[in-house]
């Protein structure tokens, strides 16, 4: 009986791509393939990396950047929290071992905003508008959710709501579920490797596969299917990262032959 092994294939960056799609900013999709939170740490440290480099040339460089394993993480944050309005306060009180300080956290934030992410406030405010306008907020493959409270009066000052921040998450959060639903329906069909699919897991497949001579044509067809591009972004396609092991804890990176 031939022995199967566990392969994961994980959308690299998601939601961070999807952010630069809906903020209509080509670099920030960029950065985000790239590595972003390593950009943005190049920033924090005044070593900025250079966009107009070409990727064989960056990608060494940000490499260097995640053996500071506290301080990627502390950016990583960042980049996460700041793309669907979280404050440095909250940053703070939700990772206390990574910033220091309230201010610490609004540094990093304000260099994210400043550098790697110049467009997002400006496609945050228009989702908030969006939403407060409408109730209701609808992503590229017709996927609408109903917003009631995403901006609101106090006195004379409008401010967030209490859904404000869902509604900012909506249309990267939505999309990127209906990516993965889309090549869970391409890979229906072909039933080579459909029935050795297990588990979807956030943004990833994972897959039970046995261990022979065809192992390899498999995981291409899974990760050809997920990286199709789509045509309601334009024609995006987002990278998939592979893993693969004969167990959870035996995982590794899957280079393909």
């Amino acid at each position: 009986m031939t022995s199967c092994l566990l392969v994961e294939l994980d959308y690299k960056a998601l939601e961070a791509q999807l952010v630069g799609f809906f903020a209509k900013d080509p670099d920030y999709t960029r950065a985000a393939k790239l590595g972003v939170h390593s950009i943005l740490m190049s920033h924090v440290l005044g070593r900025g990396v250079d966009l107009s480099l070409p990727d064989s040339t960056i990608k060494p460089l940000l490499n260097e950047f995640k053996k500071n394993e506290v301080m990627y993480d502390g950016c990583k944050h960042v980049v996460h929290g700041s793309n669907y309005l979280g404050t440095p306060r909250k940053l703070r009180l939700s990772f206390p071992e990574l910033f220091s300080s309230v201010g610490e956290a609004k540094r990093i934030q304000d260099i994210y905003f400043a550098t790697v992410a110049k467009q997002v406030r400006r496609w945050q405010q228009a989702v908030l508008n969006e939403g407060y306008t409408n109730h209701y907020l609808e992503n590229p493959f017709g996927y609408r959710h109903y917003f009631w409270d995403v901006l609101h009066y106090r006195g004379q000052q409008l401010e967030w709501g209490t859904d404000a921040k869902r509604a900012v998450a909506f249309l990267p959060q939505s999309t990127g579920a209906a990516l993965l639903s889309e090549a869970l329906l391409r890979l229906s069909k072909i039933p080579e490797v459909y029935r050795f699919l297990r588990w979807i897991i956030h943004d990833s497949i994972v897959a039970e596969i046995p261990n022979n001579s065809r192992l390899a044509s498999r995981i291409k067809i899974i990760k050809d299917a997920m990286e199709y591009p789509c045509s309601q972004l334009g024609g995006l396609s987002v990278e998939v990262d592979v893993k693969i092991g004969v167990n959870w804890g035996e995982m590794s990176d899957y280079i393909a032959a």
